[in-house]
């Protein structure tokens, strides 16, 4: 499984019948894709994968643990 994959996976995982912290729903979308973060601007950016709540539409970002 690549890096990428396991991130994902990762997300879906962190995700998997929890509630959204917002409106306490429970289902999510998780992409099929990750983004590098990179919010200290020193260019070593985070590779993250995201989770969004199907309901509310809250983002959930999630980087290797």
């Amino acid at each position: 499984m690549s890096d990428k994959q396991t991130l994902i996976k990762h997300a879906q995982d962190e995700t998997e019948r929890k509630a959204c912290p917002i409106c306490g729903n429970k289902e999510w979308d998780v992409g099929e894709e990750t983004y590098i973060l990179d919010a200290s601007g020193d260019g070593k950016g985070s590779e993250v994968a995201c989770a969004k709540c199907t309901n509310c539409g809250f983002v959930a970002l999630f980087a290797e643990p």
